[in-house]
């Protein structure tokens, strides 16, 4: 029996109905644990060995980055050997696809590109006296409420509302008004119909595109150009949507575009778990698939393989409470999940008598699971509503040394060492803003004594002035009281002050943000204790240079008064979620546990006006009618809320814990949630003192207590080929860079290359299979101009001078290029920028190769670009990595690579190409395992020599100092 039979004989009877199904629309409606994803994969595995589909002839779209990866790996595992799946993609993806090819069919500028939200907020901040607002006034007086704004236009995007659509609405309205309360709304109306046309010309003007746009504008071209309409539709002869009750409208309307009259559309979803209207996610598109495709099929899958029934029937009984408004009851489908775990799982309500007593309870069940035997950490976890539970039990967790990650999507900006940093960068934006230079004497940094403080706070008193005036006068004039290690901390914060000043005048915000954590913080950490931290202002420098990259010229007031109105406008700062699988207990908000699973769960902070929480909705609302979703009312929140305590429920398997709490700290009393009596058969047991004991109890218990454990860093289990390298040249250089992700100064050089391997994967697009007729115009000089000028960015040059010749340069190089490709001639393409992963004994090997050729024999050619310094001829040591990319890109077509290909843009003969050696093939995997073990010892001394001199880390490095 090969791969493909064996997977199939393991699904089950309506798994099979969903991957089987032929030709037309299909609704897969999935419940949790059910299998979603391996019916996705084995449905591609299904048309590509059955039915003969090229792999690249099916579209999967999915939701976010890391489920698209997911499901991208997992197809090409599944996918027999030599086949892969190209597109499989976010949404947002797509569209990046579609308007890089064809932008310019519709009007855009070729430079347009995507930038992040941080950078429109900017663009809106320097341009806010093109709005002429009157209604919202105070959006013209502050720049605290764009954020607002911005939320506005992006829900008019979800909903696919053109500018154009927007007036024609406000005109209609204005028609129709009767009354002064109507006219009032209606001056509401045209003000924002007005602001989002202005909104538009701004991003336009500024060859910029949101996130919005990339759907919106690759509706439009599908629309108004059909010859490609008529070409996408041949490329995509299927198409499977995840998560489906996620979309929003202008997702589900590209979807309908791309499907066509045959319509080979089937989506996956459950009604059950849209949890995202937040984010503009319209449930409206699964509840009404049916009606726009009446022949569609309908398979319900409901064999649950993660939670016990008593856990499911809960969650059934629960979710019922929606009812009419169920898919269940809408399609006269039965829902009800069965089992498939031994265990029946059990349901446990605890109500305490304050929050910190729910904490400890909670802290000291899990240590008694974890003892019993049967469980690891990483089996249990916490989910909560929103983040503000979050603090205790971290607290507790730490008292009671149990290991935890915390999984915040949210929060950074609260974080204290990068409250330090934000507080600094005011300091440095205002001498004078007193609040910020008092906690900057207060961090660990520049600690000043109490009294010290004081006394320089009297001392501008005394004089009437700022806290920074008397810095400067204590440290030039020492005459007031402050001690003498109060004067040296002082003095060091003033030359820190004049050093960074300096830097921020001439320098971009991550060079500035890269030097101050080189000069304040590195000296005050650990690298062993405190790796969560380094992470963490590694977050910061992180978004500094997104925005670097979308706005070249931003300045530290910009960013500075960027997260201040991100503060003000609630947003704590996102973060990445990065769940890896160390021996854990997660504790993560229930939002971020979609898609998460674990043997016992604890619901915790479940009191009202908690969860459910109250409805806060969109401060500037859509007007009613002018979308397809409703605006929403309570009934629709509550609704939303109880599909997410649903999601809550079945991330269980064995246990699930529900536990509330009555004191809070307020005047009133708290009560516990109302989803909790919903749920049916559940007794709470109510204690009325701390089972832990009080809090002096729990203090006196710490006081004999061993100092609080970090735990270890996580250690990876993948490895892209520059990571091994590094580790090899110096492993301690390998733990700054890749374990604690250490924030560096990006060189000019470093984003030159990475700027020429974009322009020229952009270039070279059209040449890829599509079965689209290529122009001339195509492969023209200018062309290439037109992407060039797209990417060009001066940022990261320490002179104008420097970024000016390299701009030459790269034109030149640019000009070369296309002299070098018509003397070799045109080459078939198979891909660019091509990644891939393979198994290394228990590890995983991932990288991206540049480009992917056919040569006319079938045999492949990879070639990898070069701007750095030339070689003359190819040495082991230096074509390691184009020949890592032989086994991996063997590995994904199944077919061999007979051609090595580095094409270096210094060299006079650019074009340095060899055959492929099998004994250092050999030779490189050995090495590579060999590496990787070493890594997993924990070994990362430092690796003395010459090159110490100029890493990257040698101010934070004591070795390369001395």
């Amino acid at each position: 029996m090969d791969n493909f039979a064996e997977e199939m004989a393991r699904l089950n009877d309506s798994q099979r109905e969903a991957v089987e199904h032929n030709t037309g629309p299909l609704l897969i409606v999935a419940g949790a644990g059910t299998g979603k994803t391996r019916v996705l994969v084995n449905r591609l595995l299904y048309l590509v060995k059955e039915r003969q589909v090229d792999p690249n002839q099916v579209l999967i779209l999915t939701f976010g980055e890391k489920a698209a990866n997911e499901l991208s790996e997992r197809a090409d595992q599944a996918l027999p050997l030599g086949q892969s799946s190209d597109w499989i993609r976010t949404f947002h993806g797509l569209g990046r696809a579609l308007l890089n090819r064809h932008g310019a069919d519709i009007g855009l500028s070729p430079h347009a590109k995507q930038v992040e939200d941080t950078a429109i907020w900017i663009l809106l901040k320097r341009n806010i006296e093109l709005f002429n607002f009157k209604y919202y006034k105070q959006l013209g007086q502050s720049h605290k409420h764009l954020a607002d704004l911005q939320k506005h236009f992006s829900r008019l995007k979800d909903e696919n509302i053109s500018a154009e659509d927007y007036k024609k609405f406000a005109s209609a309205q204005v028609e129709s008004a009767k009354g002064l309360d109507e006219e009032i709304e209606v001056e509401r109306v045209v003000e924002l119909a007005e602001a989002y046309q202005v909104y538009n010309k701004i991003l336009l003007d500024n060859s910029c595109l949101d996130y919005g746009d990339l759907l919106c504008y690759s509706i439009k071209l599908l629309k108004e150009r059909p010859n490609i309409l008529a070409a996408w539709r041949k490329q995509f002869k299927y198409i499977m949507v995840d998560e489906f009750q996620d979309t929003n409208r202008a997702q589900y309307e590209l979807v309908k575009l791309l499907a066509g009259e045959e319509a080979n559309l089937a989506v996956v979803g459950d009604d059950d778990q849209a949890i995202y209207k937040f984010r503009g996610a319209s449930l409206s598109n699964i509840m009404q698939f049916k009606a726009d495709y009446p022949q569609a099929k309908t398979v319900v899958m409901i064999d649950n393989y993660r939670s016990g029934q008593n856990i499911l029937d809960a969650a059934y009984r629960f979710i019922s409470h929606n009812n009419p408004d169920r898919l269940e009851i809408k399609e006269n489908i039965d829902k009800r999940l069965v089992a498939h775990l031994p265990e029946a799982g059990t349901i446990t309500a605890w109500d305490f008598p304050d929050s910190l007593a729910e904490a400890s309870a909670v802290a000291t069940e899990i240590v008694a699971l974890h003892k019993s035997g049967e469980m690891d950490w990483k089996d249990m976890a916490v989910l909560f509503r929103s983040h503000a539970a979050a603090d205790r039990f971290v607290k507790e967790f730490s008292r009671l040394n149990i290991p935890y990650q915390y999984l915040a999507h949210g929060g950074l900006y609260y974080r204290p060492i990068v409250l330090q940093l934000i507080n600094y960068l005011r300091l440095l934006d205002n001498y004078h803003e007193s609040m910020a230079l008092y906690k900057s004497l207060s961090s660990p940094s520049f600690i000043m004594e109490h009294l010290d403080v004081l006394e320089l706070s009297r001392v501008a008193r005394e004089h009437q002035w700022s806290l920074f005036e008397a810095l400067k006068h204590v440290v030039h004039e020492p005459t007031s009281k402050i001690s003498a290690g109060g004067l040296v901390s002082a003095g060091n914060l003033l030359a820190m002050i004049e050093k960074h000043t300096v830097i921020a005048k001439e320098k971009a915000i991550s060079v500035l943000i890269a030097n101050i954590v080189n000069d304040i913080f590195y000296p005050h950490l650990d690298r062993d204790r405190d790796w969560p931290q380094f992470r963490l202002l590694g977050q910061i420098y992180a978004k500094a240079v997104t925005l670097e990259e979308s706005i070249a010229d931003a300045r530290l007031k910009d960013f500075v008064e960027l997260i201040d109105s991100e503060l003000e406008a609630g947003d704590s700062g996102r973060m990445p979620v990065i769940i890896d699988d160390a021996d854990t207990v997660k504790l993560v908000t229930v939002h971020s546990a979609k898609g998460l699973e674990y043997k016992y769960v604890f619901m915790a902070d479940l009191v009202d006006r908690r969860f459910p929480s109250n409805d806060r909705g969109d401060k500037i609302p859509l007007p009613e009618g002018l979308g397809t979703e409703s605006v929403g009312n309570s009934e629709h929140h509550l609704q939303e809320e109880r599909r997410l305590f649903y999601v809550g429920m079945t991330r269980a398997a064995k246990g699930l814990y529900l536990t509330s709490y009555r004191d809070s700290g307020g005047k009133l009393a708290k009560k516990p949630s109302k989803f909790i009596p919903e749920i049916g058969g559940i007794v709470t047991t109510s204690f009325d003192f701390d089972t832990t004991g009080t809090p002096l109890d729990r203090a006196i218990e710490r006081l004999d207590e061993p100092a609080l454990i970090t735990p270890p860093i996580p250690l990876p289990t993948k490895f892209s080929y520059s990571a091994l390298e590094t580790y090899n040249h110096c492993p301690l250089q390998f733990k700054f860079r890749h374990l604690l992700k250490l924030p560096i100064e990006k060189k000019g050089l470093t984003g030159f290359g990475d700027m020429m391997h974009k322009i020229l994967e952009e270039f070279l697009t059209p040449l890829l299979p599509s079965g689209e007729e290529l122009s001339e115009e195509a492969l023209s000089e200018e062309r290439f101009l037109r992407v060039y000028e797209k990417y060009w960015t001066s940022a990261g040059y320490e002179t104008k001078q420097e970024a000016q010749e390299h701009y030459q340069l790269g034109k030149k190089y640019g000009r070369r290029f296309l002299e070098v490709m018509k003397a070799k001639g045109r080459p078939k393409l198979l891909g660019l920028e091509v990644g891939f992963e393979f198994a290394l004994g228990e590890w995983t090997i991932y990288s991206k190769v540049d480009r992917v050729d056919e040569l006319p024999d079938g045999t492949l050619r990879l070639i990898d670009y070069k701007t750095g310094e030339p070689m003359e001829k190819p040495i082991y040591d230096k074509i390691k990595q184009l020949l890592l990319y032989k086994i991996g890109v063997e590995k994904k077509y199944g077919r061999p690579v007979s051609s090595l290909v580095y094409y270096q843009f210094k060299a006079e003969d650019e074009w340095l190409e060899f055959a492929p050696n099998p004994k250092e093939v050999i030779k490189l995997e050995e090495e590579m395992l060999a590496t990787i073990k070493e890594i997993q010892k924990g070994n990362f001394a430092h690796k003395p020599g010459f090159l110490c001199r100029y890493c990257d880390f040698r101010n934070a490095c004591e070795f390369a100092q001395n």
